[in-house]
């Protein structure tokens, strides 16, 4: 009977496993595929006791322990295949940032095998909550405002963050670990509501962003910012916010954009829906633009980033999942090759195992990479402003 138990349970971790190298199907399956990649490594331990169990005793003479074995080591490699791929790709992430941006602000942060296994970050930064838009119209914005932990008084660059939830969900909360790191950097944040689909739509998102862009401009002697420095940081449906609002506003004082696993060409994900995609794209776009490409062919271009790129546009970050089923890792690809052919700076961190939302654990293996490779791309952007510094904690 323990045989039995034990099988069963090197089954479950098994499939479980598989999910670091297969696409999710289901948005149950996308959810559990985000523990495998960035929680794997706390089953790794289990995987190993069961092969242990195996070998002990000379247990391998049954066939039901041979199963186990087996299946206990293709866990065992899927599981630690995230760790491994990371810290290759972390080997060489210095010198590909360095060739990208031309530059020397190296990364100052290296993978950490410890912070693997740690849960959550160990210092938050309680934000202020202002209104930034809607005082006097029917609807209200709010942004949460993180305020540097440094001792050093000149003003700030501020970081806009802007959520995801495909246009029709999400809020200002969401992820925010990373405001606090950020902040904790020397960098302002502010993370910011948007009215959402499909009680309103295209371009209501980007009259929000611009508000919030604004705002901080106008207010930045009091929140001690240098409007001159700012950056759009979005996720997912905030990543297309954040690129389109940074490519069509051509305001010299955003000095850089990051997308994190964001559509940057709508039309495309319209005409090529991935087949793995878990999500109804036709419904959702059409809740938030209107309808089709051929129904709103402006707002299809206006809101696609990948359609407004010039040579005078602002650097880029990108960072996406090659498993991700909900947004197709094609999207970010197709805009590393629409930068370079205009050379525009841009760096593409591409993590092989990575699904969408891998860095709801920031301590993972996809979580650490993404916060390096930030940190790196906001020291070229402000290298040469920027005396404060720490570790990301």
């Amino acid at each position: 009977m323990k045989s039995w138990i034990i099988l069963i349970v090197a089954v479950a971790l098994t499939l479980f496993s598989l999910l670091t190298v297969l696409h999710a199907q289901t948005t149950f399956l996308w959810e559990a595929a985000i523990g495998a990649d960035e929680f794997g490594q706390f089953f790794i331990p289990l995987a190993i006791l069961l092969l242990v169990y195996c070998f002990y005793r000379n247990n391998l003479r049954f066939l039901i322990n041979k199963v186990t074995a087996v299946l206990s080591l293709v866990a065992l490699c899927c599981l630690i295949k995230p760790t491994l791929t990371a810290f290759y790709i972390a080997s060489h992430l210095n010198k590909d940032l360095v060739t990208a941006f031309d530059s020397n602000a190296a990364i100052e942060d290296n993978l950490n095998i410890i912070k693997l296994f740690k849960v959550g970050i160990s210092q938050k930064i309680v934000p202020k909550t202002l209104v930034y838009t809607g005082i006097n119209s029917k609807y209200s914005l709010n942004l949460d405002f993180y305020k540097p932990d440094s001792i050093n008084g000149a003003p700030y660059p501020c970081i806009i963050v802007i959520h995801g939830g495909s246009w029709h969900g999400g809020d200002k909360l969401q992820l925010s670990d990373i405001n606090s790191l950020l902040a904790l950097k020397g960098y302002a944040v502010a993370s910011i509501d948007y009215r959402l689909a499909p009680e309103a739509q295209w371009p209501c998102q980007k009259d929000d962003v611009l508000d919030a862009v604004n705002y901080i401009k106008s207010h930045s002697n009091e929140l001690n910012i240098d409007a001159t420095k700012l950056v759009l940081l979005g996720r997912s449906a905030g990543a297309q916010l954040a690129t389109s609002v940074a490519y069509l506003a051509k305001d010299k004082a955003i000095k850089g954009v990051i997308s994190i696993y964001g559509p940057q060409d709508l039309k495309f994900a319209w005409d090529h829906r991935s087949p793995r995609d878990v999500l109804d794209t036709y419904s959702i776009f059409k809740a938030y633009l209107g309808g089709s490409p051929s129904e709103f062919p402006e707002s299809y271009k206006e809101s696609s980033a990948i359609m407004n790129v010039s040579s005078e546009s602002p650097p880029m970050l990108l960072i996406h999942g090659k498993l991700d089923t909900l947004v197709w890792y094609k999207q970010s690809e197709r805009m590393d090759i629409k930068l370079t052919e205009f050379k525009v700076p841009h760096y593409y961190l591409s993590l092989p195992w990575a699904t969408h939302g891998f860095d709801y654990n920031l301590n993972g293996p996809g979580g650490q990479l993404e916060l390096i490779t930030i940190d790196s791309f906001l020291n070229y952007l402000f290298k040469s402003s920027k005396s404060y510094h720490s570790s990301l904690k």
